[in-house]
């Protein structure tokens, strides 16, 4: 949907740009806080990649309060809990909206919310950096002309700049997978639109 509007619009790859992995990474931060009962706030972690089967959870970067995530075993074994169980949380984080949809018919609260805040960010000036689809032209792993979800820093110019990402090899083959299969999936719908897609 990014790369056709892109392409559609004629505007420049730093206006245009999509929701990405914005809601999964919240959702992600949601499950972690909730299961070390520490507030949201402290959880730092993203998604990047598809939104879907191929996203891809940053675990080699992922701290809680500033402490590497693989520090926090000891905390499971004292306090009791059962420890974090990352496959199982990203297959939660994968389903999440046809869970909702199930129950309720919509998923209409989890995307407002996320749209909310990365509106807020622009009209505010806040430079965060969040995780949306953007079009990449080499800056991560050399993938270019497709749009993935990817660490920006958002402000009232729109993206400012995508930040480089170091990954382990399992994320950094995962997330070449994922643009292999975005790429694909969008050069189909680009013909079918019968839109070029090469430059935008």
């Amino acid at each position: 949907m990014t790369y056709v509007a892109l392409k559609a619009s004629g505007f420049s790859k730093n206006k245009v740009f999509g929701l990405g992995n914005h809601l999964d990474s919240l959702r992600f931060k949601n499950y972690m806080a909730k299961h070390f009962h520490v507030h949201v706030s402290e959880i730092h972690t993203r998604i990047i990649g598809q939104h879907g089967p191929h996203m891809v959870p940053l675990i080699s970067s992922t701290s809680i309060g500033g402490i590497p995530i693989e520090y926090y075993s000891a905390w499971d074994y004292f306090t009791g809990y059962k420890p974090f169980d990352i496959k199982k949380t990203i297959e939660t984080v994968k389903n999440a909206g046809n869970n909702i949809i199930s129950k309720k018919g919509a998923t209409e609260y989890g995307p407002a919310f996320a749209i909310s805040n990365i509106v807020t960010t622009i009209l505010n000036d806040e430079r965060k950096i969040l995780t949306v689809s953007a079009y990449l032209e080499g800056e991560i792993e050399g993938i270019d002309d497709v749009c993935l979800g990817v660490p920006v820093k958002l402000g009232i110019e729109g993206i400012e700049g995508i930040l480089p990402i170091k990954m382990s090899e399992n994320e950094r083959e995962s997330f070449v997978k994922a643009a292999e299969m975005v790429k694909k999936d969008t050069k189909k719908i680009m013909e079918n639109l019968d839109l070029d897609s090469k430059d935008p």
